[in-house]
Order: structure tokens, then C-alpha cells, then sequence
């Protein structure tokens, strides 16, 4: 750098230093830009990651000021933005691991979207009355879940049969296991012993199964118990995941006592014999 120019920068106060350096600096990089629309696709992308940190770098002197003795020495140099870019590369930063970061994070996000909607129906109680009655409750809103909740409980049972059932044998325990945390054994009973009932007329499904469908509720709305019929599944398998959870449940209600168990075996536990105590002895 001349004299005249070293004289004219030593001149300046902070500001007009750092004015001046970012000046000099966005006209490098115009010039770089005016040659690269020149080049070919390939040669542009080959020179994007410089373009947009040299962008970067800009933006960082932009809002943070150097101080005088920094911005001065910088000025002095022919090509101040090129020799900052090259002086990064040489750097080793967190980059990759924040890309990596951000990549899990990312997935995570919609890790958790998926549980929220597989669960979705999870704390959704079994409403099955009429769309009238419901209005007159205020539980129009309750209606509405309460059956969109079937309707995903009949596709998430066809999916677990399907998921199941392996050389001609129905898993049907840990069918029932996927299914219940997600709608629980009283919505489960509702969807199947309605699917049940409207195959009544095929001689797949055995009586056992069509009598104990009779002692389920039929939805109030029978037109919406069209919503959840299993269709694409075979009734045989249907028949034996019917009685998978006829049987999953007496299961259940042999390991859970019953409250005259409970207070029977209260009743039948021996008392603790209470200790005598000694009398006094008279004093003398």
C-alpha cells in the first residue's frame, strides 16, 4: 500500500475504518460474483460454498465492528476477504457434528410426532350414543373422537393379525398387547364384536365367538358401524383373534381378585393376640 492511502487510513476514527473495510470487502466479493454467473453450472457449484461463507463472513463484520488496530491492519491488505476465507478453511470446527446434530434432531422430531399420533386415541373414553344425545350433552366433540377412535382401533386390528400371524398360526396375546396401550380392552371388545356380529351369517366364525359378540353393545349409530368392519381380513383369523381376546381376558380376571377374595382372605387372616397387662403391684 502507498503512503497516501497508509496516511488516509491512519486518518480515519473506528467507524470510517470499519465502513471502509466492509466497502472494500463487498467489492471483492461483487467481482467474484460477476465471474462466477460467468462460468458454467458445474464451475458455480463448485465455488458455492465459498461464495456463501464469504456471504457469511460479510454479514459477521457487518454487525460486529472490529476494533481500530484490527480494522486498520486488515485494510492494508489487497484481497481482505479472500485471505479471511482461506485462513477458515484452515480451521477445524464443530461443523460436521452440527450437522450431524441437526440431522438427529430432525429425526427425533418426528419420532415423537409419530408416537403422539399412534397414541393419539389412547386416553379417548368409548362414547356410543346417539349424535342427538351427545348434543344434548354438550359431547359433540367426544362423539366425534370416540369414533374416529374406532374407526383407527378396526385398522390398527387388521394390522395386528396381519402382523401376527405366522405359518398359519395367530399370535393373538401379543396382538392384543400392541393394541391395548394404544385404545385399551374396552374399545377393542367394541370394534371386534361389531365386526363379529356382521359376519353372524358365515359359519367361519364359531358360535362361541357370535354369542359373546351379543353380550357387547352394539354401536347406536348403526350406520357408523360400517366405518370399522374389517373387510380386508379373513373371518377365520378374525374368528381366531376373537377368541384370542376372549381368552386374553379370563386370564386377566383370574390374576386380578376379586373384592369378595379380598375381603375374605382379610376376614380369614388370624388377629394378632393383644398382650395382657401385667397389674399393678401395691405400693408400699
Amino acid at each position: 500500500m502507498d503512503e497516501k492511502n497508509l496516511k488516509k487510513i491512519n486518518e480515519m476514527n473506528n467507524e470510517e475504518l470499519n465502513n471502509a473495510l466492509y466497502d472494500k470487502m463487498r467489492a471483492e466479493q461483487d467481482k467474484f460474483r460477476a465471474w462466477l454467473e460467468s462460468q458454467t453450472v458445474s464451475e458455480i457449484l463448485h465455488h458455492t460454498y465459498e461464495y456463501v461463507t464469504k456471504e457469511d463472513i460479510l454479514m459477521a463484520l457487518d454487525d460486529n465492528p472490529l476494533p481500530t488496530a484490527q480494522a486498520r491492519a486488515l485494510l492494508q491488505s489487497s484481497s481482505p476477504l479472500e485471505d479471511i476465507y482461506k485462513d477458515w478453511t484452515k480451521k477445524e470446527t464443530d461443523y460436521m457434528q452440527d450437522i450431524l446434530d441437526t440431522i438427529a434432531e430432525r429425526a427425533n422430531i418426528f419420532l415423537q410426532q409419530e408416537q403422539e399420533e399412534f397414541m393419539q386415541f389412547a386416553n379417548v373414553p368409548l362414547y356410543n350414543q346417539t349424535y342427538e344425545c351427545a348434543a344434548d350433552c354438550g359431547d359433540i366433540d367426544l362423539f366425534r373422537k370416540s369414533h374416529q377412535a374406532n374407526v383407527a382401533c378396526g385398522q390398527a386390528i387388521e394390522e395386528a393379525i396381519h402382523n401376527n400371524y405366522f405359518g398359519y398360526s395367530l399370535d393373538s396375546v401379543r396382538a392384543i398387547e400392541e393394541l391395548l396401550p394404544r385404545f385399551g380392552m374396552e374399545r377393542i371388545k367394541f370394534v371386534l364384536a361389531n365386526q363379529v356380529r356382521y359376519l353372524d351369517w358365515d359359519g367361519r366364525i364359531s358360535a362361541q365367538n357370535k354369542e359373546w359378540a351379543k353380550t357387547v353393545p352394539a354401536p347406536a349409530v348403526e350406520r357408523h358401524s360400517q366405518d370399522y368392519i374389517a373387510l380386508s381380513t379373513h373371518p377365520g383369523l378374525l374368528d381366531m383373534f376373537a377368541s384370542g381376546v376372549r381368552e386374553f381376558e379370563q386370564e386377566q380376571q383370574k390374576a386380578r381378585p376379586s373384592v369378595l377374595a379380598k375381603l375374605q382372605q382379610k376376614t380369614q387372616q388370624p388377629k394378632t393376640p393383644t398382650p395382657k397387662k401385667k397389674p399393678k403391684e401395691p405400693e408400699r
